[in-house]
């Protein structure tokens, strides 16, 4: 596929070009100009799953444009690393919290371009998730944004030799648009609908038996740990 153009002529704010690198004024930071392909679709994935932007108000007033991932596994973490270098420039920086790592870098232009080209939301992400349009529209795209956020939010269980993979989301209308777009693909989705003791519903899509985990291992597939036990899985005697 060839990679698409993201408009970064309307985000609100004067972008000064400099080759390939494109920054703002006041600023010496410089991020590489964006394109939507594979790898940023991929990223979007893992942003709609597991990222998060600072509430829009609150950037505003601590000029904090901060982009937040949070993660648990550590070969997951260095893959997200090298992406976000291979699509921005930028070295994003790592905390650790106990059994938790946060990725967050800060860039005003990344996070405008995340929250009006791609409809991603600040603050509170809760019914508030879609995938973006541009996704839907090419295969190749979706299917590396599906990636991304089963990479994050979904898990591959076994249970008497019958695997099964699972996503799952607060967002009803959103947890809808991945099952719609499942089906495009040529999967068999099964929604279902989780009530919890505590807290909201929780609405997951299920992927059963080897067939449909085969096919997604092919279309698909998981970065990340998830990746060798999805591989132990199906070759498993």
């Amino acid at each position: 596929m060839c990679p698409y153009k993201i408009d970064i002529d309307d985000l609100g704010f004067p972008i000064i070009k400099d080759n390939d690198r494109i920054y703002i004024t006041n600023s010496h930071h410089k991020i590489k100009i964006p394109v939507l392909d594979e790898n940023t679709a991929l990223f979007l994935g893992i942003m709609w799953g597991d990222g998060c932007i600072t509430n829009n108000n609150l950037a505003k007033a601590n000029y904090d444009w901060s982009i937040r991932i949070v993660e648990d596994d550590k070969l997951f973490l260095q893959s997200l690393l090298k992406l976000i270098k291979n699509i921005f420039y930028i070295e994003a920086h790592v905390f650790h919290y106990k059994v938790k790592y946060e990725v967050k870098f800060n860039s005003k232009i990344i996070y405008h371009i995340l929250n009006k080209q791609f409809k991603f939301p600040d603050g509170e992400k809760k019914d508030r998730l879609h995938i973006p349009l541009q996704i839907l529209k090419d295969p190749s795209l979706s299917k590396n944004f599906l990636k991304g956020l089963f990479s994050t939010d979904g898990c591959l269980t076994l249970s008497n030799n019958y695997p099964r993979i699972t996503l799952s989301s607060a967002s009803f209308e959103f947890i809808k648009e991945v099952d719609k777009l499942l089906k495009k693909l040529k999967f068999r989705p099964n929604l279902n609908v989780y009530n919890r003791k505590v807290g909201n519903k929780l609405f997951n899509i299920r992927l059963n038996g080897y067939e449909q985990v085969r096919l997604f291992y092919k279309e698909i597939n998981f970065i990340g740990d998830k990746l060798p036990k999805l591989e132990k899985t199906l070759t498993a005697p």
